[in-house]
């Protein structure tokens, strides 16, 4: 039994050092592996080291950016939110909060919201889509407190910065609607804006998520052009600012004008009012219309200027010789059907030079009997009328003149006097654009990097300095004194063309388009 005992004492003592240095070893053991999971979920959860695997996804550019010419941003691509609101449960109380956020915050009333919100068959409606990102971003706090109102994913879309400054020139593009744009700009160069995609690489991170692996001069490289205008944004400004003051105060239905370097043939500024905000939604298509370059009329009196140089160039006339002016009303001779010219004031005798100063009607259709029709069309086409203009990357209309053999017995008393015939404001501007350059009809340049060019050679300077007499009378005691200005040097026409009414076939008593063309 002593022996036994010692035996088992034995093993029980190796046992027990056996197993105290199992337990340094599984101590070791579990501090190893304990170390390592959490160095592990360490990496998992706290690093972004990524798993060596690679894989290329679609990506595109930016749309260019549209700048005048001293590279203030018209139009360019930012991000955008669309604002929703939660409607499963809603609550009276949550629709009347939801009307209070809109208003407040994002400045738009939305009257019939309940109507919205009880004829929507989903869980949500969107309130307002095309929130510049840094107008909810700056809200963030308010969100907090509105949980029925979200913001949609972000996404990209087009911005436009001076809004309904330039609107019609600038056009319109939407990055969810459109492949082109809808008009102007956007859709005439559209091929140089437009953004490319291609397949560029990112890696995976540990977590799944992919990451960027390419170059900001790759993604620039799918990045449309930028263009740039000729057009001054300050120039612009106040062109809009003059028609929509003039608009009230006449209360015509619309008003449209241009600014012209006439040497370059670079339009400075180019309107139509009323205009429409590029960023907020439109249905009146009308709105959207360039009336200078895609609106063609009778323009009256601001063509008398053309009939007058073509006397002058083709020695029929001079600025001193006289005319009879019958007083106000003169009946056309040798005509079957019985035509009446009348001016707006009744003069006796004018000369040639106050004839286009007062802008004298009966003055003109004499003058013009005497210049002929073949000298008066010359002039005419050779200053661009009837033709487009060929301006850059832009659409016009070329308005309308007969052809000399279209010319009818009437047509030599209304023509010379701007009836008869349809023009475009971007011609007029062209043609007196001519007057003022010293003899050379010019291309009009709309984007700023395009080379000038000169059309041709349409008149000489001698003959250009008496017609400028003319127009400088014209506003000093004219028909445009009320335009005087001494500290200016200006000179233009006037016109007041009467709108013809097609159902009775005969011109308007009481409809009229009016208007100045103008050097200064």
């Amino acid at each position: 039994m002593k022996g036994l005992t010692g035996k088992v004492n034995s093993l029980t003592k190796l046992y027990k050092n056996h197993h105290n240095r199992l337990k340094v070893v599984l101590f070791f053991t579990i501090c190893f592996i304990s170390v390592s999971f959490f160095k592990t979920l360490y990496i998992q959860l706290f690093t972004k080291q990524t798993i060596p695997i690679d894989k290329q996804a679609k990506v595109k550019g930016s749309r260019g950016a549209i700048l005048d010419r001293n590279n203030n941003k018209l139009a360019y691509d930012i991000d955008f939110y669309d604002i929703e609101l939660n409607i499963k449960g809603i609550t009276q109380e949550d629709i009347s909060s939801a009307r209070y956020f809109m208003k407040e915050y994002l400045d738009l009333n939305i009257s019939n919201l309940e109507g919205l919100v009880s004829g929507s068959h989903k869980d949500k409606i969107v309130l307002l889509e095309g929130v510049p990102y840094y107008i909810v971003d700056n809200l963030k706090n308010v969100f907090d407190k509105y949980p029925q109102i979200k913001k949609s994913p972000k996404y990209k879309g087009r911005y436009y910065p001076e809004k309904e400054l330039a609107s019609q020139l600038i056009g319109r593009f939407s990055h969810k609607k459109n492949s082109v744009g809808l008009w102007g700009i956007e859709r005439s160069m559209n091929e140089s804006l437009k953004a490319h995609s291609d397949s560029l690489n990112f890696s995976i991170t540990s977590r799944g998520h992919n990451r960027k692996n390419f170059s900001s001069d790759e993604l620039e490289n799918l990045s449309g052009q930028d263009v740039v205008l000729t057009i001054d944004i300050n120039y612009q400004r106040i062109l809009e600012q003059e028609l929509l003051r003039y608009l009230e105060k006449t209360n015509s239905s619309s008003a449209n004008g241009i600014i012209v370097d006439p040497y370059s043939g670079e339009i400075l500024a180019l309107a139509s009012v009323p205009s429409l905000d590029l960023n907020k939604p439109f249905s009146n298509d009308e709105s959207t219309r360039d009336y200078v370059s895609r609106y063609s009329y009778e323009p009256g009196s601001t063509l008398k200027t053309f009939s007058v140089l073509a006397g002058i160039s083709n020695d029929v006339i001079t600025l001193s010789e006289e005319y009879y002016c019958e007083n106000g009303r003169y009946r056309i001779p040798n005509l079957k059907k019985r035509r009446i010219i009348q001016d707006h004031e009744g003069r006796d005798t004018l000369s040639v030079k106050e004839i286009l100063a007062y802008s004298s009607n009966i003055g003109l259709v004499k003058m013009s009997a005497d210049i002929g029709e073949r000298h008066i069309y010359n002039t005419f086409k050779s200053f661009g009328f009837g033709q487009k203009t060929g301006i850059d990357f832009y659409t016009d209309v070329s308005g309308e003149l007969k052809n000399l053999n279209q010319w009818n017995v009437h047509s030599l008393v209304s023509i010379p006097i701007g009836q008869e015939l349809r023009v475009t404001n971007l011609q007029i501007a062209m043609a007196y654009s001519a007057i003022a350059n010293g003899g050379f009809l010019m291309q009009p340049k709309i984007v700023l990097d395009s080379p000038t060019q000169i059309v041709r050679k349409v008149a000489n300077r001698q003959d250009l300095d008496l017609l400028i007499e003319s127009l400088k009378m014209t506003v000093s005691e004219g028909t445009a004194s009320y335009m005087k200005d001494e500290s200016i040097c200006s000179y233009g026409k006037t016109g007041t063309a009467q709108v013809f009414d097609v159902k009775n076939n005969q011109y308007s008593d009481s409809l009229f388009i009016s208007s100045y063309a103008g050097v200064f």
